[in-house]
């Protein structure tokens, strides 16, 4: 393959920072981003606790019974 190419990015603070904010346009973006990528917070909480494995059940431990009547086990 080939090396990628570095890129450089430059941001205008002055503009960012200077520019009228609109709380309407900010809604509108915050509602449209919802409808776009939300999902009710139960989906996403079943997503999360099956892929963590939260659902499963547990293995019970080995249980260890001792050595019986003092006799080494090999």
């Amino acid at each position: 393959g080939h090396p990628t190419i570095p890129f450089s990015m430059e941001v205008d603070w002055d503009m960012i920072t200077n520019t009228k904010k609109d709380p309407e346009v900010a809604r509108k973006i915050r509602e449209l981003s919802r409808m776009k990528y939300g999902r009710p917070a139960a989906e996403v909480e079943e997503f999360i606790n099956l892929r963590a494995g939260a659902n499963e059940p547990e293995i019970p431990e080995p249980k260890f019974g001792g050595f019986d009547k003092g006799r080494i086990p090999f």
